[in-house]
């Protein structure tokens, strides 16, 4: 806990005084967390929260050497947050008990299979998945699973449902390995920090249990924010920065009118994505001139192409329904990133969710083979760089998704964020700066990622990249593969070894 106090000081400026109430308003995830690692077995009891907050907060402070701070006790709810960190003890406790019987079942399923398979030679030290043996254990897979669900029927290895049969089997136990060989994507987190830090400057004032209605409230926190924007000293790129979040946050205060939260009525799909994703998104991505996006139901141009492809023989085809929106590249209008919103907020539809996120897959997948398509003389490395995103709405939350190709052919499908949606004036100090904080991620995301598109688009390479994987349904028509320009690419990239 000691730690959060000192990250809560050191976002402070110097003329402001060290604030309990606040401190914990910025700080409150990982009070929570601090709590649960003190005791993750025991039940957090009231009078024991409180007295630990209070006194380890002075401790550090005056530690600090800062003699002057304010302890408002009475002005926190001191029951929330007790009920918050026992729930958050329950479900991790009960999750890590999954997790490890999970583990368990898994690690017995590889001894029994390491016990029963002949010795294998010691795999080289530089990482690595053999595709063609991948691609021959997804095609047996195939066709011992013909009716399955799952986005492996696309040759998609699925990291985002938990358990996966097809893929667990598929990989056996090389999933250590497909991971290591993933690239990191760096983005700028100190201007995420940043981004993170405005909105919650905005917010921390904010009370419910006042007479003044609570957008009012927001739109003269917003208007304060704008004021001291304009009158202060900051560069302009930081002055740009703020305006943006405060346009962000603009959108949430525009779902309360007069009394009402619009977030919580009922209303249509199509309007929710009127009334706040739309604008929302417009405000995020307005700024970038190297993307562009479109919200409507559409059919993405890399399914245009591809659903109209030859198919080789084994290969499927998914006929590609249309999505709710897309970001493109405004150069060359190719996607890197696919929009579904599975329903308004208070609809639980959780057939729809699946139908949707299997959606989301196949048409990442397709869009990053429409990249490839052309320019299939690229420098192939870059491919291991690039990612398609997928973004998701169902209920109250987003779901962030990533398609990457660490080695080529090798479509791995990840989950990367989990946002809880702001709906609730109660819990907007915390959702956000934390729904901020995620879109200013993605931001840099996209930004990074049209970067890496129109580097690899750009690029010439002696080796030519052709893939014969799809994203695929069923054939309209089947032509005998070329067994060597199948094999070929992924025998100058791997190493002599099964």
């Amino acid at each position: 806990m000691d730690d959060c106090v000192l990250e809560y000081l050191r976002s402070l400026k110097e003329s402001n005084v060290p604030n309990l109430k606040d401190y914990i308003d910025m700080q409150y995830e990982d009070i929570i967390d601090a709590f649960i690692l003190r005791d993750p077995t025991r039940v957090a009891l009231f009078h024991n929260v409180k007295s630990i907050t209070i006194s380890t907060f002075k401790e550090i402070v005056e530690s600090s050497n800062i003699t002057e701070y304010i302890i408002n006790k009475r002005d926190i709810d001191w029951d929330s947050l007790t009920a918050h960190i026992n729930r958050d003890r329950e479900i991790r406790f009960e999750t890590e008990r999954i997790e490890r019987l999970r583990y368990d079942i898994n690690e017995r399923t590889i001894q029994r299979r390491r016990d029963s398979s002949p010795a294998r030679p010691a795999r080289p030290s530089t990482p690595y998945i053999d595709t063609l043996v991948l691609k021959a254990a997804i095609s047996d897979w195939r066709i011992s699973n013909p009716n399955s669900f799952e986005v492996l029927e696309f040759g998609i290895l699925d990291l985002v449902t938990d358990p996966n049969p097809g893929t667990m089997a598929v990989l056996k136990n090389n999933l250590d390995t497909i991971l290591s060989i993933i690239p990191d994507m760096r983005i700028n987190e100190a201007s995420v920090s940043s981004a993170k830090k405005i909105a919650y400057e905005v917010v921390k004032g904010l009370t419910i249990k006042t007479e003044e209605p609570f957008e009012d409230q927001l739109k003269k926190a917003i208007q304060y924010a704008k004021i001291n924007s304009n009158n202060s000293n900051n560069e302009r790129r930081k002055r740009k920065e703020r305006k943006i979040v405060l346009k962000l946050i603009n959108v949430y205060r525009r779902q309360f009118r007069n009394g009402r939260n619009l977030l919580k009525e009922e209303q249509t799909e199509g309007n929710y994505i009127a009334s706040f994703l739309a604008p929302l998104f417009d405000r995020l991505l307005r700024d970038m001139v190297e993307i562009d996006w479109m919200w409507g139901e559409t059919k993405t141009k890399s399914a245009q192409h591809i659903d109209n492809d030859v198919l080789d023989d084994g290969e499927r085809r998914s006929s590609s329904t249309n999505v709710d929106g897309k970001v493109t590249l405004s150069t060359t209008g190719m996607e890197l990133c696919i929009i579904e919103v599975s329903g308004p907020p208070e609809v639980k539809n959780y057939t729809h969710f699946g139908n949707d996120r299997r959606k989301l897959a196949i048409n990442m997948k397709k869009a990053f083979r429409y990249i490839i398509y052309k320019n299939k003389s690229g420098t192939k490395n870059l491919l291991k760089r690039m990612t398609i995103y997928g973004l998701q709405f169902y209920e109250r939350k987003l779901y962030i998704y990533a398609l990457k190709m660490p080695q080529w052919g090798v479509y791995l499908f990840q989950q990367e964020k989990e946002l809880q949606m702001p709906m609730e004036p109660t819990t907007v100090k915390t959702d956000v700066p934390h729904m901020v904080k995620a879109l200013w991620q993605l931001k840099c995301k996209l930004s990074q990622s049209a970067v890496t598109i129109t580097s690899y688009l750009e690029s010439n390479d002696n080796d030519t990249s052709s893939d014969n994987s799809q994203a695929h349904g069923t054939p309209t028509k089947k032509q005998k593969r070329n067994k060597r320009s199948s094999t070929d690419f992924s025998q100058r990239d791997q190493p002599n070894t099964v």
